[in-house]
This record gives structure tokens, C-alpha cells and sequence, in this order.
């Protein structure tokens, strides 16, 4: 069984919590394998609190407490990325060159150089040297040019975005 430093517990808490989940704290003895007591777990949470970190609780079945992260705080940690997802980012953005010179294709751009910011060093670096792009050099998805279709393109992902019925003919 694996033991966990004190700030491998506490980094792990608040990933899991960044998820948008709500943990209870035998949710995370269940989650440490049961290698760590719920008292420890209890004061590790209390420390994420002490630390600024907006942990919230309220209380649930048989008055455990239920343990998540304030909505306002999650967009500042950033989740692993691993090679496999970039590479899968990097396969969408293949595919979408049928919306070349389209929104989709500028939001993609977006997303990946977002995407880049946060990916671990070693991919990182591999990114840099064109190691993904090389990847994909004699991939072809086919192409169709779906540039003069730019504004039904933001009509309906507008639409999607606001939930609206769209009907397309």
C-alpha cells in the first residue's frame, strides 16, 4: 500500500475537490485506500482551509460532513494533462481543418495553446520540438471548405451555448 506525504494528501484533496466534486471524508479514506484515518483526513481538510483555500461544508446523511470547493475557486487549479490528451487535442484540431478559417478553427487554436500552458514539462518540451505536429504531417481527414459557412457555424454554436432549438436544413 502506498503512503502519502502530507502534501501529496492535501495536493490530491484539492484536485479531487477542483473536479466539482462534493467528498465526504470517508469518500477520501475510500480514495487514499484506506491508508490514512479520517481524523487525519478531517485536519488535512482543515489546513486547505487555514491555507485560504475556500473549502465549504455542509452537513449530510448521519451528520458527516459533506466537503467541496468553492465554484469561484476552481478556475484556478490546473488539472494533469497527460500525453495522451494532448495528442487527442492535437487529433481534433486535425480533423477540424475542414473548418479552416471558420470560429471553430480559431477557438481550437485557443484551447490548445491553453492547453500547452498547463501540460507537464516533458510534453511540453516534445510540443516545442513539433513532435505532436510531426505526428499528424501525413494525416488527412479529407477537406471540405466550410469557410463560407462562418456565420451559420457561430449561429448554431451561439445557439448550442444558450441551449435554443436549432433547426438545420
Amino acid at each position: 500500500m502506498e503512503e502519502f506525504s502530507q502534501i501529496q494528501r492535501l495536493l490530491l484533496i484539492v484536485q479531487q475537490l477542483s473536479l466539482g466534486r462534493s467528498l465526504t471524508t470517508q469518500d477520501l479514506v475510500d480514495r487514499f485506500d484506506s491508508t490514512v484515518s479520517k481524523r487525519t483526513l478531517q485536519r488535512d481538510l482543515i489546513i486547505l482551509s487555514e491555507a485560504g483555500i475556500p473549502i465549504c461544508s455542509e452537513k449530510g446523511r448521519g451528520n458527516e460532513n459533506i466537503w467541496y470547493l468553492d465554484s469561484r475557486f476552481k478556475n484556478f487549479i490546473p488539472i494533469p494533462i497527460e500525453i495522451n490528451e494532448y495528442l487527442a487535442a492535437h487529433t481534433l484540431k486535425e480533423n477540424l481543418k475542414v473548418f479552416r478559417n471558420t470560429v471553430l478553427e480559431k477557438d481550437i487554436k485557443s484551447l490548445l495553446t491553453k492547453i500547452e500552458q498547463i501540460i507537464p514539462n516533458d510534453v511540453f518540451l516534445d510540443s516545442r520540438r513539433g513532435i505532436a505536429e510531426s505526428f499528424f504531417e501525413q494525416y488527412s481527414a479529407g477537406l471540405f471548405d466550410y469557410s463560407p459557412h462562418n456565420e451559420k457555424i457561430e449561429i448554431l454554436i451561439n445557439g448550442i451555448l444558450n441551449k435554443k432549438i436549432c433547426r438545420v436544413t
